[in-house]
């Protein structure tokens, strides 16, 4: 309940111009996905403001982040998708886009894996250079073994189309995102104290 509440309370924070400046998805959103685009959004303007960019309003906000916005497809030559043109961002900033993953509604097939891949795949063919997969936590940690193959199986994919693919989770006490190298060092060294102790 503490953690809905937090991340809840992104929306309210500086008088509400994270909610102000997110659109909403055009289908069915579920709270705790607009939620977390508000905290994408707002980790993303207090990393700009950190580099002294000066960002107070929604107006603001949106002309160097947008949400729900199509994302343009890339080189042409490529082989034709018909999703190209149809690709739409949870957050963008510039050529970095944020997808944000529940994983309630799961892929086609109902594997959370295959929605995973989905989530970064669409991208190719697009001037998009980093992807970020954002998870709440229990989901992210849940499918952590998942998420590393992922990283490491698409490894040549990556190179290929000029795309880095990360994982993340959201550190609401920072305010800051932790991606899925930290967690799994984090899960490491958790580990190895706790054999220390044994």
């Amino acid at each position: 309940h503490q953690y809905r509440q937090r991340l809840r309370e992104q929306g309210t924070a500086e008088g509400g111009i994270f909610q102000d400046a997110t659109n909403e998805h055009s289908g069915d959103e579920s709270d705790e996905h607009r939620w977390m685009k508000w905290f994408v959004v707002r980790y993303l303007v207090e990393q700009l403001r950190e580099q002294g960019v000066t960002l107070e309003s929604p107006m603001e906000i949106e002309q160097t982040i947008q949400t729900e916005e199509p994302v343009p497809g890339g080189d042409e030559q490529l082989e034709p998708r018909p999703e190209r043109h149809s690709v739409v961002a949870d957050v963008k900033r510039g050529n970095e886009v944020f997808e944000v993953e529940t994983l309630f509604g799961q892929g086609r097939d109902g594997s959370p894996r295959n929605k995973l891949q989905n989530s970064f795949l669409k991208y190719e063919g697009t001037d998009i250079d980093t992807v970020y997969i954002v998870m709440e936590n229990l989901t992210f940690y849940r499918h952590l073994t998942n998420l590393l193959q992922l990283k490491d199986n698409h490894t040549d994919w990556e190179k290929r189309h000029n795309i880095e693919v990360q994982f993340a989770t959201l550190n609401l006490q920072q305010g800051e995102l932790i991606t899925h190298q930290e967690a799994y060092n984090r899960v490491t060294n958790l580990i190895d104290s706790i054999d220390r102790l044994a």
